[in-house]
């Protein structure tokens, strides 16, 4: 029996007397963390999707070996672009034509492994129309993205640098009038106010959140999400004051763009605390709570940790915001006690 092991394996074999001991020896060995994690590397290293398999299998098996490295505070290959390589790779023939788009895919700013399989998940299920679907996506998230405003002036993101009010002025060499630059002549007028009329038509706010159909989400759940600009909430109640004169428009993962009706600050109760959520809009055209990782973090200086199996917000002092274990199909999700007190008229 010791003939047949590696050697690193039969080196803490040596000193064993009889075939039981080896094999209790051996059984031992099999149950250990580090067993397990070797175990997993394999069947991440032979992942293969089969022909006949449908995604939703394929999906649950995945999740499985992840998940397993993440609960032992491991990350999968120790890099999640490898993960990425792998799980694209692990696709079987009818996907071919896919693999060139999910790679593309996964050129864009800021997605993970996740992204990868929410993809997996949403467009999947027909490897014949996957590769139309996919690049409708991605032709959506780089207009979403390129269309997001921002000012150098004044390192502004709410309005556009030919916007801007700081913008240097000139003196007009024709009038002798004082000017901003984009004034300076009739034609530069009428472009900065074609420009304008152009800007104001694209939307301020993105939630770009994969829908799942079928997949609902209860009031109090919080979706973390990387590729939403802004915290959104569908429920007026969640407020106690409410800013209605702000209307703006939130660009949809499907293209679409619907307004905001008025945005405030949420407050909800943690461990018999009351704490803050800044700057909520109010969206009744969503179906679901998100947090903005972005927000979070750019805005407000505090910190996200999704590691696979759980998510832990801290604010900018670094205290912990909230947190929460990751749901299988719904992602990094939070559950928080909101205090509902209504609107105050």
């Amino acid at each position: 029996m010791q003939s047949s092991l590696p050697d690193s394996v039969f080196r803490k074999t040596i000193t064993v007397a009889s075939s039981k001991e080896l094999w209790d020896l051996l059984y031992k060995g099999n149950g250990t963390e580090e067993a397990k994690i070797r175990r997993l590397e394999k069947q991440l290293e032979n992942l293969v999707m089969d022909e006949e398999e449908h995604m939703d299998l394929y999906l649950k098996r995945v999740t499985k070996i992840i998940e397993g490295f993440y609960i032992r505070g491991k990350e999968p290959f120790n890099d999640d672009d490898k993960l990425v390589t792998k799980l694209i790779a692990s696709l079987p023939e009818q996907y071919e034509d896919c693999i060139p788009l999910l790679e593309e895919f996964m050129t864009l700013p800021d997605l993970t492994s996740r992204d990868l399989l929410h993809v997996f998940e949403k467009y999947g299920d027909d490897p014949r129309t996957m590769p139309e679907e996919i690049k409708k996506f991605i032709d959506f998230l780089r207009k979403a993205w390129a269309e997001r405003m921002w000012c150098d002036m004044c390192q502004s993101d709410n309005h556009n640098e030919e916007d801007c009010y700081y913008k240097p002025k000139v003196v007009n060499v024709n009038s002798g009038a004082t000017q901003h630059r984009g004034q300076v002549c009739s034609a530069a007028t009428q472009q900065h106010s074609q420009m304008h009329q152009k800007k104001i038509q694209k939307p301020e706010h993105l939630m770009l959140a994969v829908p799942v159909a079928g997949l609902t989400y209860d009031m109090n759940m919080w979706l973390v999400h990387t590729a939403t600009t802004n915290h959104m909430t569908p429920y007026e109640k969640f407020f106690t004051t409410l800013d209605r004169s702000y209307r703006a428009r939130v660009g949809l993962v499907d293209g679409s763009v619907i307004m905001t009706q008025g945005k405030a600050d949420v407050m909800f109760m943690t461990k018999g605390v009351k704490k803050r959520i800044r700057n909520v809009l109010f969206v009744p055209g969503i179906n679901k709570n998100v947090l903005s990782v972005s927000q979070m973090t750019a805005d407000e200086g505090g910190s996200v940790m999704m590691d696979g199996v759980k998510c832990i917000i801290k604010n900018e002092g670094g205290k912990v915001f909230g947190e929460d274990w990751v749901d299988e199909r719904r992602g990094y999700v939070m559950r928080l006690q909101v205090i509902k007190e209504g609107i105050r008229h």
